[in-house]
Order: C-alpha cells, then sequence, then structure tokens
C-alpha cells in the first residue's frame, strides 16, 4: 500500500510538469496553423454530390424500403443520361466554338460546322427522348404525390446546392 503513494505522487508530479511545459513548447509553434487542404478530384466531388442528392431525394419522397431498392438505380440511370448528355454537348459546342471564332471558314470547315450542328440536333432529340424514358422509369411505382414532390425536388436542388455551396464559400473565406 505504502509503495503506491510515491507512484501516485511521482505521475503527478510528471502530468504537472507536462501540463506546464506542453504550453511553453506550443508557444514556439507559429500563431496560426492551417491543416492542409484536402483535395478532391471531380469525380469524388460528383460521387458525394450524388449521394447527397439521392438522400435528399429519398427523405422528401418518403420512400419505403421496396420503393428506395428499385428506385436508386432508376435515380443514378437518370443522372447518368443527364451527365452524359451534358459532357457530350459540352464537347461539340466546344468544337464549333473553336471554327466560329476563326475570321474566314473554307467550305471544309463550313461542312464541319454543318456536320457538328446536325451531331448537335440528333444529340438533344436522343437526350430528351432518354431523359424522358429514364424519368418516367424512375417513377414507376411512385405515387401521384410522390411524383409530384420528386418534380418541385429535381427543380429546387440544383439552387439549392449552389446556394450552400456559395455559403461554405462565404464560412471559409471568413475563416482567413
Amino acid at each position: 500500500m505504502r509503495w503506491r503513494i510515491p507512484i501516485f505522487i511521482g505521475a503527478a508530479i510528471a502530468g504537472l510538469i507536462l501540463g506546464i511545459l506542453m504550453p511553453i513548447k506550443a508557444g514556439d509553434q507559429p500563431k496560426e496553423l492551417t491543416p492542409p487542404k484536402p483535395r478532391l478530384s471531380e469525380k469524388e466531388i460528383i460521387e458525394i454530390l450524388d449521394v447527397l442528392k439521392l438522400g435528399k431525394a429519398a427523405k422528401e419522397l418518403n420512400l419505403t424500403s421496396e420503393q428506395l431498392a428499385s428506385f436508386i438505380p432508376k435515380f443514378n440511370r437518370y443522372e447518368e443520361v443527364k451527365r452524359e448528355y451534358y459532357r457530350s454537348r459540352r464537347d461539340l459546342v466546344s468544337e464549333i466554338k473553336k471554327l466560329v471564332e476563326k475570321k474566314t471558314l473554307d467550305q471544309n470547315e463550313k461542312a464541319k460546322l454543318e456536320e457538328l450542328i446536325a451531331k448537335l440536333e440528333e444529340l438533344d432529340d436522343k437526350f430528351y427522348s432518354d431523359i424522358r424514358e429514364a424519368f418516367r422509369a424512375m417513377t414507376e411505382g411512385l405515387d401521384t404525390v410522390q411524383k409530384a414532390k420528386l418534380i418541385v425536388f429535381l427543380e429546387s436542388y440544383r439552387r439549392d446546392i449552389r446556394r450552400i455551396l456559395m455559403h461554405l464559400r462565404e464560412l471559409g473565406e471568413r475563416r482567413r
């Protein structure tokens, strides 16, 4: 029993010394330590936003577990149709822009421009058909109120995310 007291006192003294020395040592470091900024790839950011969007949609629609199991792959398909369309459209418009920015176009370039415009029209037509089918499939098994909530959600989600991201940016700037 007596041997425990010196151990306890020794531990208390060591704790006291560390408690005094650690803040002194910490004072030697720079005032503002900023943690390294995490770098997320575009793909990782898109995946995070997709999970967030899916979770929010499921909550908004108040889906049952059976509905959710059916809804997830259809929702992902709907999002992939949109993502692929906008990626392809952006590439085509970029090619069109390069040609349009030239001062003069020769016959081959004019033919190429016509071909690109035709491809863009085809892409748009295919998109409207694909997105309509993806939406129809996604809403199978939903009741009328859930369908209406989904329509409202899809319209407002992009605006809401943009508002949240702007708010986060403002918070980040305030922390600097």
